[in-house]
């Protein structure tokens, strides 16, 4: 097995992972806000329709960001899928190469040793 190719793929892996805990971040954050219009009284933004359109804004822009964020963790674990299929690839003809050298080296010496000898 290639070992800088098994390398890039733990780092791909270790940033995606990073990746999901960003993307955790901010759905927190949009609970958070959806839950702040929902457990405050109603009566405190009957009067205030701008503290409405902020958060609803707020949680739009957040919603946005999310989706957009989410869009690219998805294309990054296809690329990581694709390099670890080229890894296993890699990994399973390098196994099949060596076990092919070595039945060749065993029917050489096969070959040798049955061999008549000449005079």
């Amino acid at each position: 097995m290639d070992p800088d190719a098994i390398h890039r793929l733990l780092d791909q892996l270790e940033a995606v992972a990073k990746e999901y805990v960003a993307a955790f971040c901010i759905i927190v954050v949009s609970i958070i806000v959806v839950f702040s219009t929902s457990f405050v009284e109603e009566a405190e933004f009957t009067g205030h329709a701008e503290v409405q359109q902020w958060l609803a804004g707020a949680f739009g822009f957040l919603f946005g960001i999310l989706s957009g964020r989410m869009g690219y963790i998805v294309w990054r674990d296809l690329d990581i899928v694709r390099l670890q299929k080229a890894v296993i690839l890699s990994a399973a003809t390098e196994e099949g190469a060596k076990k092919e050298v070595t039945a060749a080296q065993e029917k050489l010496a096969m070959m040798s040793a049955s061999r008549l000898p000449r005079e």
